[in-house]
Formats: C-alpha cells, sequence, structure tokens
C-alpha cells in the first residue's frame, strides 16, 4: 500500500451529529478504509486517539457547545494529519490557518479528493 492508496486507512472521525458521523463513517467503509469512532465529544476522540493506530482524522469544529481544538494537539503530537469539518464561515484560530477544511455541506467527490489529499500525509 502507498501513502496514496486509502484502501486500510484507519481514520478518526469526530462529529456530534450522528446523521453526519454516520454519513461519514460509511463513506470511509466505502472507500475501503477503516473508520475510528465516531467521536461526539473532546473527551470520546482523546480516548480514541491514545488507543487507536491513526492514519488521519476528521473534525467537526464545533461539538455540542464545545471546539474540537483540544483535540488537535495531541493529534499533531503523534503527526498524524488533521482536516476541520465545517459548515460555519468563523475564522479559525490563527495556529490552524493551514489546516485544512473541508467545508459542509461538501460533494462526495470533492470529499474523497480532499481526505486523499490528508492521507497523503500520513
Amino acid at each position: 500500500m502507498t501513502g496514496k492508496d486509502p484502501q486500510g486507512k484507519r481514520v478518526l472521525v469526530v462529529d456530534d451529529s450522528n446523521l453526519m458521523a454516520e454519513t461519514i463513517c460509511d463513506f470511509l467503509i466505502d472507500h475501503g478504509m477503516e473508520p475510528v469512532g465516531p467521536a461526539p465529544t473532546v473527551e470520546k476522540a482523546l480516548s480514541l486517539i491514545r488507543d487507536g493506530n491513526l492514519d488521519a482524522a476528521l473534525l467537526d469544529v464545533t461539538l455540542d457547545g464545545e471546539t474540537v481544538f483540544p483535540v488537535c494537539e495531541p493529534l499533531a503530537a503523534r503527526r498524524i494529519p488533521f482536516a476541520f469539518l465545517t459548515g460555519t464561515v468563523e475564522p479559525l484560530p490563527e495556529e490552524f490557518s493551514s489546516t485544512p477544511i473541508i467545508a459542509k455541506p461538501y460533494k462526495r467527490d470533492d470529499f474523497l479528493k480532499a481526505l486523499k489529499a490528508l492521507l497523503k500525509q500520513s
């Protein structure tokens, strides 16, 4: 498997919307990847990061009143690439200005392209 091949890659899904998380997990499975989670909270996401061998992470910015930003430091420390999933237009904190953003709602082809680019970093 090359870094360009998403087959078998483990992708952490952090989203508090059951429908969105299920849709993303199904999409990953359909493309030969293994979803990890979904994690609806920062606490659950941190637990999955500690427990798992991850290739990438998809992070919803807002999780039921809290932000996902505390999850970013342990991902970066483990050199796990991540992208934000967001439907808002509010600017991200400066330290995340170079983090890829996948805007909701997204087109399946655009989502897959962004995910493959993310996985090239792992």
